[in-house]
C-alpha cells in the first residue's frame, strides 16, 4: 500500500491539467496568406491530419505525466507492507543480540562490533526501548531489562570477548519470546555476529521462528577465515614401571584453503618443552601428531601441545593434565594361599627397591569382592568358581577399567566358571583339558608369539626376538571371538590371550602354576612376563583427567578424609576460588560451577595439591566457516531478514522497514525519461510539418 511523507505537495496535482488546458484553449489563430495561385500547394490528405492530431494528443499526455511524476517524487511516496501501516509511527522495542565469542577477536573485529553497535543505537527514537543480550552464557536477568540510548552505549563500550561458546539462534528465540510480551507494535531484532556456522544450531521448537513476523537486521562482521588449531589431545599410558612413559596424541586442523608445510608442533610438560616435530597439513585437513615414549614422574602433572604461528593465538595451544600413582594395589586370589605364592614371590623380588606394588592375598571364601574398588589388578589362580555377588563386583571392576589375570588349575570348575563368568561376562569359553605326557618330546610348546604386543616391547633386540619355551603338560582349550592371541601353543590354542571387557582387560594363561601342569614357573620367561603383565593390566586408562571445555562444570572426586580446613581451586590466572566439599557416592566431591578461561585448574586442601584439571576452548570456535544467507532465512520464513553489509545504510534500511520503501527516485527517473520522449516527439513533429509544407 502507498503512503506519502510530504502529503502537502500532492495539492500540486492540480497542475497535471495544465497541458490539457493549453491544448484546448491556446490554439494559434489562423492567418490569411494570399497566394497568386493554389496549384502549387500540396493537398493535405485527411489521413495525415489525423496523424498530426494523434501526436498532439500523445504530447499532451506525456507532458501531463511528467508533471504528475515530478509532483509524486517531491511528495516522497512509500510502498508499505500491510503489517507496517499500523506500526510505522508507533514506538519500537528492540533487542540487540551481540556475539562476543572468541572468533570476534580476529582482525580488529571487536572494534568494528562496538562501532556498529553505536550506529544502531543512534537510530533509536526518544520513545524507543531496547534490551541487550549476549550470545555467550545462560539467561540472566539483565537480558530482560529495557535500556535507553545512553545505557546501551555504555554497555557497548564495555563489551569484551568471552571464551564461552555461544549460540545465536537460541538468543534469537529468547528475544522473540521477550519481544512478544511487550506492548509496542514495532518489534525489531538486531544481530551483531561473524556468522560462524557452529553458532547457528539449535534444538529449539521452530514454531515461534515460523510465526514471528517482526524485522530482523543482521550486521555481519567479516574477517580472515583461514586458521590452524590444536583441536584435541589425548594420552595413552605405557606399562606401569619405575619410570612410566606416556604417548601423547594431538589433532592439528587446518581450516585454510592452502596446504601448510613444516608447521612446528611442540609438547611441554610442567612448562618445559620436552619434544617437537614438524608436520604438513593439507588444506581443510587434519593431521594427528604423536609424541612417543615421553617419560613422566609420579604424581600430578600438566602439559600442553602448541603449534607455532597458527594465525589465531587463542587456539594455538591445547592443555592436558595426567596423574601417575605412586603405587598400584594387587589382589592375589587363589583356592589356597599356595596357589598365588609364585606370583607374590615374583613381585616381591622384582619390586623390593621400588615399592611400586601393594600386594594383598585372599583365599576362597574371604570377602575380597567387597574391596575391589581399592584394587588395580586381580590375579586369580586355581580359583574354583564365583558366587553371584563376586561376579557382579568383577563386572563393576572391569567397567571401571580394572585388569584381571587368570591362571587355570586342578580345582577349577570349568562348567560353572563358563556359566557364571567366562561366557556371559568375558565372551570366552573354557573347553577340554588337553593333557600331554610329562616328556619333553610329547609336551606342548609355544609356537607363535606376538612380539609386537606391549608386553614384549623393548624386551628383545630387534631381529633377536626369542625365548626358550616352557614345557606344557596340561592346558585348557580356550575359545573366543575378537580376542588377542599373545602366545599360541603348538596345538593351535592360545597359551596366553587378552580380551577387552568394558573399559577393562582380561588376560588368561591356559595352564596352571602347579608343576604337574607345566614348568612355566621355573622358566626364564615367567618373572618378566608376570611383571610386565601386571604392569600392563594396571595401566590407568584414566591417566588423563577428564577433557573439559570453557563453561563446563569441573568436578573432582577424592577419597574421604578430613573436611576440616579450606578447599579451594586456583585458576589459570592464579586467583583462588573457595569450593565447598560435598559427600557424593561415598567420596568427597569438589565442584567448580564454571570454568571461565582455558588453562590448568589446581584443586587444593589447605596447601596440599589434590589434583589438576585441564580446560580448553571449544574446538568448534576454531572453524571460522560462515553460514549462508539462505540458511539463515530458512530459520525465519515469515520474518523480514535484512543483511547490512554496509553499516552506513542501516538507518535507511530500518526506516524503509518501518515506513516502507521510498519511491521518489523512481518517480524522478520516470519524469526524466518522459521528458526526453517529449523532446524527441516535439522535434520530429516540427520537422515533419516543415517537410509537408
Amino acid at each position: 500500500m502507498f503512503n506519502f511523507l510530504n502529503i502537502g505537495i500532492l495539492f500540486g496535482l492540480i497542475s497535471v491539467s495544465i497541458p490539457f488546458l493549453i491544448h484546448l484553449f491556446a490554439k494559434r489563430k489562423q492567418k490569411k496568406v494570399y497566394f497568386s495561385s493554389l496549384r502549387f500547394l500540396k493537398i493535405l490528405q485527411p489521413k495525415k491530419l489525423r496523424r498530426i492530431q494523434l501526436k498532439q494528443i500523445l504530447l499532451m499526455v506525456i507532458r501531463s505525466l511528467i508533471i504528475l511524476f515530478l509532483i509524486l517524487g517531491f511528495s516522497r511516496p512509500v510502498c508499505q507492507p500491510t503489517a507496517s501501516i499500523t506500526r510505522s509511527n508507533a514506538g519500537s522495542v528492540m533487542s540487540f543480540i551481540v556475539d562476543r565469542s572468541l572468533s570476534i577477536k580476529r582482525n580488529g573485529m571487536l572494534e568494528d562490533l562496538k562501532k556498529n553497535l553505536h550506529t544502531a543505537i543512534d537510530i533509536m527514537k526518544p520513545n524507543d526501548r531496547a534490551t541487550f543480550m549476549l550470545t555467550q552464557g545462560n539467561r540472566q536477568m539483565a537480558d530482560y531489562l529495557l535500556y535507553n540510548k545512553n545505557s546501551l552505549k555504555k554497555m557497548a563500550d564495555d563489551i569484551d570477548i568471552s571464551f564461552f561458546k555461544g549460540n545465536v539462534v537460541n538468543k534469537i528465540f529468547e528475544s522473540m519470546e521477550f519481544l512478544d510480551k511487550q506492548k509496542e507494535l514495532n518489534k525489531e531484532i538486531y544481530i551483531f555476529t561473524d556468522l560462524q556456522s557452529s553458532e547457528w544450531k539449535t534444538e529449539k521448537d521452530s514454531s515461534l521462528f515460523n510465526s514471528w513476523n517482526g524485522n530482523i537486521f543482521i550486521i555481519p562482521l567479516l574477517g580472515e577465515n583461514s586458521n590452524i588449531a590444536v583441536t584435541q589431545n589425548s594420552i595413552k599410558s605405557g606399562l606401569f614401571q619405575s619410570e612410566s612413559v606416556i604417548d601423547v596424541f594431538a589433532d592439528i586442523e587446518n581450516f585454510s584453503d592452502n596446504t601448510i608445510d613444516d608447521l612446528l608442533v611442540r609438547i611441554s610438560l610442567d612448562d618445559k618443552t620436552v619434544d617437537q616435530t614438524s608436520v604438513n597439513v593439507k588444506e581443510k585437513g587434519k593431521k594427528r601428531v604423536i609424541f612417543n615414549n615421553i617419560q613422566v614422574g609420579k604424581g600430578w602433572h600438566h602439559g600442553s601441545i602448541t603449534v607455532q604461528h597458527g594465525g589465531f593465538p587463542y587456539d594455538d595451544k591445547s592443555f592436558f593434565t595426567y596423574h601417575v600413582p605412586s603405587t598400584k594395589k594387587i589382589f592375589l586370589i587363589g583356592n589356597q594361599l599356595n596357589d598365588v605364592m609364585p606370583v607374590r614371590l615374583c613381585l616381591e623380588v622384582q619390586d623390593k627397591n621400588n615399592k611400586k606394588y601393594e600386594v594383598e592375598n585372599f583365599v576362597m571364601g574371604s570377602p575380597w569382592s567387597e574391596k575391589l574398588d581399592s584394587s588395580d589388578v586381580i590375579v586369580f589362580s586355581n580359583y574354583p568358581y564365583f558366587k553371584d555377588t563376586e561376579v557382579e563386583h568383577i563386572k563393576q571392576f572391569l567397567q571401571q577399567g580394572g585388569g584381571v589375570f587368570f591362571f587355570m588349575g586342578n580345582r577349577i570348575d570349568i562348567k560353572r566358571l563358563n556359566q557364571q563368568f567366562f561366557q556371559p561376562v568375558a565372551g570366552i569359553t573354557l573347553g577340554n583339558i588337553n593333557q600331554g605326557k610329562e616328556l619333553s618330546n610329547s609336551s606342548l610348546r609355544i609356537r607363535n608369539v606376538d612380539y609386537g604386543h606391549p608386553l614384549f616391547q623393548h624386551v628383545f633386540e630387534k631381529g633377536k626376538e626369542n625365548f626358550k619355551s616352557p614345557q606344557i603338560f596340561k592346558s585348557i582349550e580356550t575359545m573366543s571371538e575378537n580376542f588377542i592371541p599373545i602366545i599360541e601353543l603348538s596345538n593351535g590354542y592360545p597359551f596366553m590371550g587378552e580380551k577387552n571387557v568394558a573399559k577393562g582387560k582380561i588376560i588368561w594363561i591356559s595352564t596352571s602354576l602347579e608343576q604337574s601342569w607345566s614348568d612355566f614357573v621355573t622358566s626364564t620367561i615367567f618373572a618378566p612376563l608376570m611383571i610386565r603383565s601386571i604392569g600392563y593390566l594396571s595401566i590407568d586408562e584414566k591417566i588423563q583427567s577428564d577433557y573439559y571445555t570453557v563453561g563446563n562444570t569441573i568436578k573432582m572426586f577424592i577419597n574421604p578424609e578430613s573436611l576440616q580446613g579450606e578447599f579451594h581451586v586456583k585458576n589459570p590466572n592464579g586467583r583462588q576460588i573457595i569450593v565447598r566439599p560435598e559427600i557424593e557416592h561415598e567420596k568427597i566431591s569438589l565442584e567448580l560451577a564454571s570454568a571461565f578461561e582455558p588453562g590448568i585448574y589446581n584443586f587444593y586442601h589447605n596447601t596440599r595439591l589434590l589434583g589438576m584439571k585441564a580446560v580448553n576452548i571449544d574446538s568448534r570456535e576454531s572453524d571460522f566457516n560462515m553460514i549462508s544467507k539462505n540458511k539463515i532465512r530458512q530459520f525465519f520464513p515469515d520474518s523480514e531478514v535484512h543483511f547490512i553489509t554496509d553499516i552506513n545504510i542501516l538507518e535507511q534500511t530500518v526506516q524503509e522497514s518501518r515506513f516502507g520503501k521510498e519511491l521518489w527516485k523512481e518517480m524522478i527517473v520516470l519524469a526524466l525519461v518522459l521528458l526526453f520522449a517529449e523532446m524527441f516527439l516535439a522535434k520530429s513533429k516540427r520537422n515533419k510539418n516543415y517537410e509537408e509544407y
